[in-house]
């Protein structure tokens, strides 16, 4: 019974830990995970649980009580740094690449857990963590979100005119030209404008999609302290996951293009079988290959 528990309880941490991840991956400027925006895609999750997760492994996450909406708000703990705010947006950003050792910690923890409380029979008998001394008001935590917001722009340092459209000027030859030739004339510069702004747009996407499709190949790929070292994925699976993990409106087709051009330029194997395509799967290196897909 008791590995049952635990084993549950493993799995819960590790989906937890993986979505919020890819939460703050694809939320740049909304940083905040609400305990009833996730429920739906975790079906184990639930108060309780999450209590219990935080009473084992404490400095797993920053529980915010919301008594307003009855909600939770969970977020990262904060690394010890000076400006309190720098250390947990670093944190945020850094956790796509610190889950393998959150999981391992986590771990370590049940088992001490378990190893002194032998007699657990179900999960009622594992405590909820305490979260009254946390509360605070929801005006409270919204000033604290618009800060976290307000400290990314000014951290941005490019300005935006800098991605601005500048229509070319007409010189004043130009106001020789008909008023047919000068409708034709501004309508060509508007298309230029259209064109111009959907390449970038095409552009950014991509590349942006791209990174976001790499982190969820990179969670299910073989770790360091797994006993596989080569694992097979199929392009079926990783759509759903894709579709259930971001807010991506790119077709099937050109996802299907995305997957096929990281494995490109990975050198991962893409297998073949029926109807079936499948990725070869090895160790991934996350440093390394997002130089790599950045190229």
């Amino acid at each position: 019974m008791n590995d049952d528990i635990k084993l549950l309880l493993y799995k819960l941490f590790k989906k937890l830990d993986t979505l919020i991840a890819i939460h703050y991956q694809t939320n740049y400027l909304s940083n905040t995970v609400k305990l009833s925006k996730i429920q739906d895609k975790l079906i184990e999750l639930n108060k309780n649980n999450l209590l219990k997760l935080k009473y084992i492994y404490n400095e797993s996450y920053n529980l915010i009580y919301i008594p307003n909406e009855n909600d939770i708000i969970i977020d990262v703990m904060p690394m010890p740094m000076p400006n309190n705010n720098e250390s947990i947006e670093l944190t945020r950003c850094n956790l796509i690449k610190n889950l393998n050792s959150r999981l391992l910690k986590f771990k370590l923890k049940l088992d001490e857990y378990f190893k002194e409380n032998s007699k657990i029979t179900s999960l009622n008998d594992i405590p909820n963590y305490k979260i009254t001394n946390t509360k605070v008001q929801k005006s409270s935590i919204s000033s604290t979100i618009n800060t976290l917001k307000l400290n990314k722009i000014e951290k941005l340092s490019n300005p935006r005119s800098k991605f601005e459209y500048h229509e070319k000027k007409i010189t004043n030859n130009n106001s020789k030209l008909s008023l047919l030739e000068r409708i034709k004339l501004k309508e060509t510069l508007q298309k230029e404008k259209e064109e111009k702004s959907n390449l970038k747009s095409t552009s950014f996407n991509s590349n942006s999609n791209i990174k976001l499709i790499y982190d969820i190949i990179y969670e299910q790929s073989p770790k360091f302290n797994s006993d596989k070292l080569q694992i097979n994925l199929s392009f079926k699976k990783l759509n759903q996951l894709i579709k259930d993990s971001l807010n991506i409106t790119t077709s099937l087709n050109d996802m299907n293009k995305l997957i096929e051009l990281i494995c490109y330029k990975l050198n991962l194997i893409i297998v073949k079988i029926g109807d079936i395509k499948l990725i070869k799967l090895r160790l991934l290196n996350r440093d390394d290959d997002l130089k790599k897909l950045s190229e």
